[in-house]
C-alpha cells in the first residue's frame, strides 16, 4: 500500500535489487517479469527514481563482478540498462490523460458550435434584414431579409464598406446617420428607393446604437405600403380634380378597408373623417365615439405625447413623420406614419406589440448567448445569463442552482430581479427532487406553468401573488445528460412557445459554457501537472544517465580488441545512454518553453548555412540514410543553436519514419519575404485527420497495427514548434498517406535580405 514503513521500503528494495540482479545473471522472462512487478510494487509504496536507480546500480555491480568475460560484462550491463528505460513508461500515461483532457475540450467546442447554429436559426426567424455597422461604414454583421429584394449585390459583406458594395445614394446616407446616431444617441430612419431590373422597391432603414462606434440596423421592405399609400394619395388628388367625389371616396375606401394597417383622416381642425375597420380593432373604439370630435377630444390621454408633437409637426412643417411609441392606455406599441396634405393629415399605424417584444427578446437573448459563450469562468456565465435576462427577456427574478456533490444538493450561485427566493434559505441549498426546483433536477425535464396560482406543485403562492407573478419556467442544465444545475425564471407575463423555444436554446449555451469553463479549469490543471511532472522527471533522469556513461568511460579504459561484440555492447551502451541523456535535454527544454524562461540570442547567419551543417551531423550519425540538400541563401536574424536544434528534430522524425531505401530533402528558399525551409521524407505520411495533432508530445501520428507504426513522437516536434513560434515564425506539415511528408518552416528575413526579395521579386 502506498506509504509504507521505512523498514518495508527497504526489504522490498532489496527483494527488487535481487530479483534484477538474478535477471541480469541469467535473463529469463519469469525473472523478467518478478523483477519488474517488484519495481511497480516498490515505486508504489513510494520509492525513488533516484532509490531505483541506487538499486540498478548496486544489482549492476554484483552481476559485473560474477561476470567472467569482458563479453559477459557488456551483455549484464546492456541487459540492466534496457530494463533501467522502462521507467519513462509513466511519462507516456501521463500525456495520454492530458490528450484525453484536450479531447474532451474539443466535443464541448463542438456542442458550443451547434448551440451557436441555433442561436442563428433564431435571428434567422426575423423577416427584416438586419446588420451591424461601424462609424467609418465597415459592416461586422449581416443577414439578408427573408422577403425582401437584395439590396446588396454580393454573398458575403462582413469587413466590407458600405461604399464598397451598396449604390452611391445609399452608402452616403447609411454613412450620415450612422453619424447622427452616434452623435445624438437617438435612432435615425430614412426612406430609399431603389429601381431593381425595372421595377420599383422601397425600404426603411432604422438605424440605433448598439455598441461604442457602431449601429444596429434593421431594413424593411415597405414596397406594399408605400404603394398604398402612393395610390391613397393618387386617389385623394383625383378626387379634388374630379366631380365624381363620391365615387373616388368609395375607391380610396375600398383599398383602405383592405390594407392591414390602421387608417385615420383628419381635416384641417383634427377631427377624423375617416377610420378603417383595423383602426376601430387596434383603438379599440367605435367610429361614433370618433367622429364630430376633435381627436384630441375623442382620446384625450394622447395629449402631450410624442403623438401629439409628431402630429402637429407633420402639419406645421408639412413634412411626412414616422415613429414607434408605447400608448399606455392601451398597453400596445404602435408604429406610426402620418402625411400632411393642404386637406388635413392621413395616419397609417399598425400595432407592433408583439414583434417588438420578440425582436428585443431575441436581440437580447443572442447577446447575452454571445457574451456567455465568451466568459472563462462559471460564475461571470452565470451572472451575464441572469442579469441579461432580467434586462432583456422581461422576466422579473431570474435564479440558477448548481449541482454541488460534496453538499449533494442545488445550491443557488445567481440571481437577479426581485428578491424573495434569494432571501429565503430554503432557496440556497436545494436537495434533490425537493420543491420544484429538485424536480427539475431530478426529472432532467422543464417545468413551467403561466396559471402558477392554479397549479398543485407550486408552493410559493404568497409572495408570487403579491409581486404579481403569473408565470414560471424551470430548465435543467445538462450537457449530455450529465445534470450542471437549473435555472428558474418568474415572469409577470405569460411565456409563450416561441418564449419557451428561445429559452431553451439559452439553457443549452449556459450549459456549454459551464462545462466548457470547468473543462478550461481542468486542462490548466492538466498543463501545470504536466509541467511539473517534465521538470521533474528531467531532474531524475540525469543522476541515472551519469552512472551510464561512468560505466562506458570504465570500459574504454579497458578494452579488449580481441573482442567484435565487447565493441559493438560499448557502442550500443554510449548510444543508448546518449538517447537518455537527449530525452533529459528535451524535457528540460520543453518545461522552459512551457514556462515562458527560454532566452534567445538572436544574431545574424544564413539559414542555408546552418541547415547544411545539420544535415550534414544527421548523416554522419545516420550513414544508412541518403539526404539531400538544395539551398539558397536567406539570412535571418534568430537564435543560431535554437534554430539549428529545431531542424534537428525535424530530421530526427524524418530518419524515424523514412524507409532505408529513399532519401530525406532539405530545401530553403526565399519565398514572399521569408526564408522557408522543408524536410522531406518518403514515410508512409499522415491520415488528414491526424496532421493537427503532430505537434502535440507523446502523439500517435500512425494507429498501432498499421504499416509505417513506430510508436509515439516524442516531444522534438512540440519542441521545434514552439521555438519557430518565439522567433516570429510558423511551422506547418503537408502530408499524403503512402505519399511521404513535409514539413516547413517560415522564418523572417533579416531586413536587409527581406527589402532585397523585395526587389527581386522573390516567390512573387
Amino acid at each position: 500500500m502506498k506509504g509504507a514503513s521505512s523498514a518495508a521500503l527497504q526489504e522490498l528494495t532489496k527483494q527488487y535489487a535481487a530479483a534484477l540482479e538474478s535477471y541480469v545473471a541469467r535473463p529469463t522472462e519469469a525473472l523478467r517479469e518478478r523483477a519488474y512487478q517488484l519495481g511497480i510494487e516498490a515505486v508504489s509504496n513510494g520509492l525513488g527514481v533516484l532509490n531505483v536507480a541506487a538499486a540498478h546500480q548496486e544489482a549492476l555491480l554484483a552481476a559485473l563482478a560474477q561476470a567472467r568475460t569482458p563479453e559477459e560484462s557488456a551483455h549484464v550491463t546492456s541487459l540492466a540498462l534496457e530494463f533501467m528505460l522502462e521507467s519513462l513508461v509513466p511519462f507516456e500515461m501521463t500525456h495520454r490523460g492530458y490528450k484525453e483532457a484536450i479531447q474532451n475540450l474539443v466535443s464541448a467546442n463542438e456542442a458550443l458550435r451547434d448551440s451557436e447554429a441555433k442561436n442563428l436559426a433564431f435571428l434567422n426567424a426575423i423577416p427584416d434584414a438586419m446588420f451591424r455597422i461601424r462609424r467609418d461604414g465597415t459592416y461586422l454583421d449581416f443577414k439578408a431579409g427573408k422577403n425582401d429584394r437584395a439590396v446588396v449585390q454580393i454573398d458575403n459583406i462582413v469587413g466590407k464598406n458600405a461604399a464598397e458594395v451598396l449604390p452611391a445614394d445609399l452608402a452616403r446616407q447609411i454613412l450620415d446617420n450612422t453619424q447622427r446616431a452616434l452623435e445624438s444617441g437617438t435612432p435615425q430612419v430614412f426612406e430609399y428607393r431603389l429601381a431593381l431590373n425595372g421595377d420599383r422597391h422601397d425600404y426603411e432603414i432604422r438605424l440605433a446604437v448598439s455598441g461604442t462606434d457602431e449601429v444596429l440596423g434593421i431594413m424593411r421592405d415597405i414596397t406594399e405600403r408605400k404603394r398604398a399609400e402612393e395610390e391613397h394619395a393618387k386617389l385623394i388628388r383625383e378626387q379634388a380634380a374630379r366631380a365624381e367625389a363620391q365615387a373616388g371616396q368609395e375607391r380610396i375606401s375600398n383599398i383602405l378597408e383592405s390594407i392591414t394597417d390602421g387608417f385615420v383622416a383628419l381635416d384641417n381642425e383634427w377631427r377624423p373623417t375617416y377610420i378603417n375597420r383595423q383602426a376601430e380593432r387596434m383603438l379599440r373604439i367605435k367610429r361614433e365615439r370618433l367622429l364630430n370630435k376633435t381627436i384630441w377630444e375623442a382620446m384625450p390621454e394622447m395629449a402631450g405625447s410624442t403623438f401629439d408633437r409628431e402630429f402637429h409637426r407633420a402639419v406645421a412643417e408639412q413634412v411626412t413623420v414616422q415613429f414607434k411609441e408605447f400608448y399606455q392606455p392601451l398597453g400596445a406599441w404602435f408604429e406610426v406614419h402620418a402625411y400632411p396634405s393642404r386637406e388635413g393629415l392621413s395616419i397609417y399605424f399598425r400595432d407592433i406589440t408583439e414583434q417588438r417584444h420578440h425582436e428585443r427578446a431575441r436581440l437580447g437573448l443572442a447577446m447575452v448567448a454571445k457574451q456567455i459563450t465568451a466568459a472563462l469562468e462559471v460564475q461571470p456565465a452565470l451572472e451575464i445569463a441572469v442579469n441579461g435576462l432580467v434586462a432583456s427577456f422581461d422576466v422579473d427574478l431570474a435564479c440558477i442552482w448548481l449541482w454541488d456533490t460534496e453538499e449533494q444538493a442545488l445550491m443557488l450561485r445567481a440571481s437577479a430581479g426581485l428578491s424573495p427566493l434569494t432571501t429565503d434559505s430554503r432557496f440556497e441549498r436545494v436537495p434533490m427532487g425537493e420543491s420544484y426546483i429538485g424536480t427539475i433536477a431530478a426529472r432532467r425535464e422543464p417545468l413551467w406553468s403561466n396559471e402558477l396560482q392554479s397549479e398543485v406543485w407550486w408552493a410559493d403562492a404568497e409572495w408570487t401573488r403579491q409581486a404579481g407573478i403569473v408565470a414560471f419556467a424551470g430548465f435543467p442544465l445538462l450537457v449530455s445528460d450529465h445534470l450542471l444545475g437549473v435555472m428558474g425564471l418568474f415572469s409577470r407575463r405569460a411565456f409563450d412557445a416561441d418564449d419557451l423555444t428561445a429559452l431553451s436554446t439559452l439553457t443549452e449555451n449556459l450549459s456549454v459554457a459551464i462545462e466548457k469553463a470547468r473543462l478550461l479549469s481542468r486542462v490548466r490543471a492538466a498543463l501545470n501537472l504536466r509541467a511539473e511532472f517534465i521538470h521533474a522527471a528531467a531532474h531524475e533522469l540525469r543522476t541515472p544517465v551519469t552512472i551510464l556513461r561512468g560505466y562506458a568511460e570504465l570500459l574504454h579504459r579497458f578494452p579488449d580488441p580481441r573482442s567484435a561484440v565487447f565493441g559493438r555492447a560499448l557502442r550500443a551502451l554510449e548510444s543508448s545512454a546518449e538517447r537518455v541523456a537527449r530525452l533529459a535535454s528535451d524535457l528540460v527544454e520543453a518545461d522552459a518553453l512551457e514556462r515562458g524562461t527560454t532566452i534567445l540570442q538572436t544574431q545574424q547567419f544564413d539559414l542555408a548555412e546552418l541547415a547544411k551543417q545539420v544535415v550534414a551531423m544527421a548523416s554522419a550519425e545516420h550513414p544508412d540514410y541518403r539526404f539531400d540538400v538544395a539551398v539558397a541563401s536567406a539570412v535571418v536574424v534568430a537564435d543560431r543553436e535554437r534554430i539549428g536544434q529545431a531542424i534537428r528534430h525535424l530530421l530526427d522524425n524524418a530518419v524515424r519514419y523514412q524507409p532505408q531505401t529513399g532519401e530525406i530533402l532539405v530545401t530553403v528558399a526565399v519565398r514572399h519575404g521569408e526564408a522557408v525551409l522543408t524536410v522531406k521524407d518518403q514515410g508512409p505520411g499522415v491520415a488528414p485527420e491526424r496532421q493537427p495533432h503532430m505537434f502535440e508530445p507523446m502523439y500517435e501520428p500512425i494507429p498501432p497495427g498499421q504499416i509505417g507504426y513506430v510508436g509515439v513522437v516524442g516531444l522534438g516536434l512540440m519542441i521545434s514548434k514552439r521555438l519557430i513560434e518565439l522567433h516570429g515564425g510558423r511551422i506547418w506539415l503537408e502530408s499524403k498517406p503512402g505519399r511521404g511528408s513535409a514539413f516547413h518552416v517560415a522564418l523572417p528575413l533579416a531586413p536587409q535580405s527581406a527589402e532585397q526579395s523585395a526587389n527581386r521579386g522573390d516567390g512573387e
